[in-house]
């Protein structure tokens, strides 16, 4: 079966209606954030306290770290992406910091991305295609499930964007929504959509 080959662009791009959420949308290879933590235990953040202190950082604090993320030319997803640096999914970043650095970059065409979903962003110029079937995989940083992860290998950068130690930026790693269930029966709903 012939790989298929993804159209990349830059530039300015039209994110509205259903088009600023298909970005969200996962790869079949992505990885798998950690599991979530139960309310009451060490690390756990039901009132979404990550959320709050994540919004007092800019797109621009953020620009330098996605920048250093793709710097190796390997498409990413923004859920990959997001699990890579925050351990959070697409869905919890959409109209966040990190997610705004993305268009930022796309627009400055310092990234492209593809036209069909899952959409991937790259280093413009970069000649990588996004992993494929097994035996095609590329190397990544992924979050295997364990019972204590340790801090990711941007902990440090997040926490000084934070103002916070890397304990607490890691500890804004751990929330997961509890509706995704909901926001996959939504993001199918507009695949089909955007398909008519």
């Amino acid at each position: 079966m012939a790989h298929h080959e993804h159209e990349w662009t830059c530039g300015s791009v039209n994110r509205k209606g259903v088009a600023k959420y298909i970005h969200l949308i996962r790869g079949p290879y992505d990885p798998e954030k950690s599991p979530r933590v139960k309310v009451g235990e060490p690390g756990s953040d039901p009132t979404a306290e990550w959320r709050r202190k994540l919004k007092t950082s800019s797109a621009k604090d953020w620009e330098p770290i996605v920048l250093e993320l793709l710097a190796d030319g390997c498409p990413r997803t923004l859920n990959e992406i997001g699990i890579t640096l925050l351990d959070r999914t697409a869905d919890n970043l959409r109209a966040l910091p990190p997610d705004e650095a993305l268009w930022n970059l796309v627009e400055r065409c310092e990234l492209e991305h593809t036209m069909e979903a899952p959409i991937y962003f790259r280093t413009k110029g970069s000649t990588q295609k996004p992993r494929g079937k097994a035996g095609q995989d590329r190397p990544t940083a992924t979050r295997a499930p364990s019972p204590a992860p340790s801090p990711g290998p941007y902990a440090r950068e997040l926490a000084e964007a934070l103002g916070q130690d890397e304990a607490e930026a890691f500890a804004l790693g751990r929330w997961e929504a509890a509706k995704i269930p909901f926001w996959v029966e939504v993001y199918a709903v507009l695949i089909e959509k955007a398909k008519l």
